[in-house]
């Protein structure tokens, strides 16, 4: 049993199912030779995957060069002993761990971290796969909150535009929208909402602000009130002049 072998197999980039067999197997092997004998059943018992299983992740392992097979000494045909390839298995756990190091350093001076501490050197700290994806998020994350810190407010031209454009999605998507009467009218409200927007940004998406400006609409009372309304619309040139 190889301590140092079973945390260095813990860096290398491989599928779930090949690192836990492959840990199984550093857990038995000679931290020099890489030389064990357990045999499929117990590799599959202590992974927790079935013995086919271990079977086709031992073929991959070996095509990839991180172990080979061989016969057991005086049992011709039976391939149970393993050899790992030590040397290689501890000189990529080393580039992968330096990485991820660095990695993470870069993290935590984005947000203003500090230093990473070295004291679990001897140690994975996290799967490479998962602490890659996580650190890649965080450098995302700290990208898009400085980008959002030095964007420009939105012009009233630009937030119109985009009002026309949550119409248009709304419209295509094929949504139903609540409205409160057949008496509404769906123009208007529209026309008011995209005014509305363009001097008061919503809270939310344009196109929620839409339905809900929409769901919120009330019938006109008369038809004073409807004619209010479409000089309202005359006067910005939406209906032309009766």
């Amino acid at each position: 049993m190889s301590i140092d072998l079973v945390a260095a197999t813990m860096w290398l980039d491989l599928t779930p199912a090949q690192k836990l067999v492959l840990v199984s197997l550093a857990d038995r092997a000679n931290g020099e030779t890489g030389l064990c004998w357990p045999g499929r059943d117990e590799i599959a018992w202590r992974s927790s995957v079935t013995v086919r299983s271990v079977t086709d992740q031992i073929k991959a392992l070996e095509m990839a060069g991180w172990l080979e097979s061989g016969p057991k000494p005086g049992r011709p045909g039976q391939t149970t002993k393993r050899i790992l390839n030590v040397k290689r298995i501890i000189a990529e756990a080393s580039h992968r761990r330096t990485e991820f190091l660095e990695m993470r350093a870069s993290a935590k001076f984005a947000y203003g971290g500090g230093e990473p501490d070295d004291e679990s050197m001897g140690t994975p700290l996290v799967s490479n796969r998962q602490g890659t994806a996580k650190l890649c998020s965080a450098k995302t994350a700290s990208k898009r909150s400085l980008a959002s810190r030095n964007r420009l407010p939105e012009t009233p031209d630009e937030r119109r535009a985009r009002a026309r454009e949550a119409i248009a999605e709304l419209c295509n998507s094929g949504e139903r929208v609540a409205i409160q009467s057949v008496d509404v009218n769906i123009e208007i409200e529209i026309e008011k909402w995209v005014d509305h927007v363009a001097e008061h940004p919503p809270s939310s998406t344009y196109k929620n602000s839409l339905k809900s400006w929409l769901e919120r609409a009330r019938p006109h009372s008369g038809d004073a009130a409807l004619d209010d309304d479409y000089a309202w619309l005359h006067d910005r040139g939406k209906v032309a002049a009766t």
